[in-house]
């Protein structure tokens, strides 16, 4: 693939925007530690808690074990933006002109509501899991390593120091977190996630200062004020309810603790992308499958009018923004759906259920779009486009 093209590129981002407070809740499980049953997460040996007890509220010590057998995480339902809720432009329900980022979260009939409701129902979140789970082994490797440097990028801006205790949410195979542990030593780094093929990846890289175990982040365990840094690593648009994990991540931080965001930027999508993406919706019902999907505001976090409005709804002053674009070309349509079937859940699901013959036929339509932009040179042409960022605990 003649994909990464030196198109890596950061800037500094202007023009901080502002929105009102409400009230939040997100989730993140699952971990090799942790056994999973009936839809309930289970810690699986004493140790763990052993080993970060001294985080925990005297009161949390003694409930946490019957906490972690029972918790469940809050779900509702989300509507519409199947192709917003992963990759490419917003969909119909998305945000409108000249809007600002509280605009999002209000109801037609006026009047604060939640940044909304929590988006998923058991089904989304077996999606999500599987999805993860399912590519945990080539997550680090996707789009020529793309992940990493946007893990490398959100480490440096975090400034972590020595000493520091940190919480990565939604650590995934665990890159930020050990870039983090590398530079707080002898500090310590948790990192919490959803799928256990993803956090086998995190632990099979033994630093001793790190551990990773599954926890909801709607309802963290940690005492208030126990790290002075928490990460999210392209985590928040995939968390149950994004507005709550923000909230809890104020909650156990440190007076002046830092919170440090990456996002993907989807208006920043090409022609191509859009294209592609758009078509991912009849092909699905074509092939008569139904899949969960994320309501279409979750296609704005990555917008600097939005994250700093949601950041600072939960309580943060956010101190640095910065962009990184990375963005290639792909040789022919098989290359291209093999990268994008790495882009989300939704791709991921569609394109490798396709036997040949439907994949072969999937391929010939990609062309056909390719050549209808028009222009020759934005025929498979990609960006990744991250908004990062970080804040301060108010």
């Amino acid at each position: 693939m003649n994909a990464q093209v030196a198109l890596d590129v950061e800037a500094p981002v202007q023009g901080v925007a502002r929105s009102q407070r409400h009230d939040v809740g997100a989730a993140v499980l699952g971990s090799s530690g942790c056994r999973m049953a009936g839809g309930f997460f289970c810690l699986g040996h004493m140790g763990l808690l052993q080993w970060f007890g001294r985080f925990f509220h005297d009161s949390d010590q003694r409930c946490a074990t019957a906490y972690l057998r029972q918790m469940r995480l809050r779900r509702g339902s989300g509507t519409g933006g199947e192709l917003a809720s992963y990759q490419g432009a917003p969909a119909g329900g998305g945000r409108k002109k000249n809007s600002t980022s509280s605009d999002l979260w209000r109801p037609p009939g006026g009047g604060a509501t939640a940044l909304m409701d929590p988006d998923s129902t058991d089904e989304m979140v077996d999606h999500l899991v599987d999805f993860f789970d399912q590519v945990a082994t080539d997550y680090d490797s996707w789009a020529g390593g793309l992940h990493g440097r946007v893990a490398a990028r959100l480490a440096e801006i975090a400034s972590p120091k020595r000493g520091h205790h940190a919480l990565d949410v939604g650590c995934g195979t665990g890159m930020v977190a050990h870039l983090v542990a590398a530079k707080v030593k002898p500090g310590t780094v948790i990192g919490i996630d959803l799928s256990e093929r993803m956090l086998s990846v995190a632990r099979s890289r033994r630093d001793p200062n790190t551990q990773f175990v599954g926890m909801a982040a709607e309802r963290l365990v940690f005492r208030p004020s126990t790290f002075d840094l928490v990460t999210m690593g392209e985590a928040l648009a995939y968390l149950a309810d994004p507005a709550a994990a923000l909230e809890e991540a104020h909650r156990v931080l440190k007076p002046h603790g830092r919170l440090a965001v990456s996002c993907l930027r989807r208006s920043l999508s090409t022609p191509a992308q859009n294209l592609f993406f758009q078509g991912l919706v009849p092909l699905a019902r074509r092939h008569y499958l139904s899949l969960p999907r994320f309501s279409s505001e979750r296609s704005q976090f990555g917008e600097p009018s939005v994250l700093p409005g949601l950041l600072g709804e939960a309580g943060f002053r956010v101190t640095t923004m910065t962009e990184m674009v990375s963005g290639g070309r792909a040789r022919d349509a098989r290359e291209w759906t093999d990268l994008m079937a790495g882009a989300g859940p939704l791709p991921y699901t569609l394109i490798k259920s396709l036997g040949p013959r439907y994949r072969a036929e999937l391929e010939e339509e990609v062309h056909a779009a390719m050549d209808s932009l028009g222009d020759p040179d934005d025929a498979f042409r990609y960006h990744h486009s991250y908004l990062l960022a970080v804040a301060e605990k108010r």
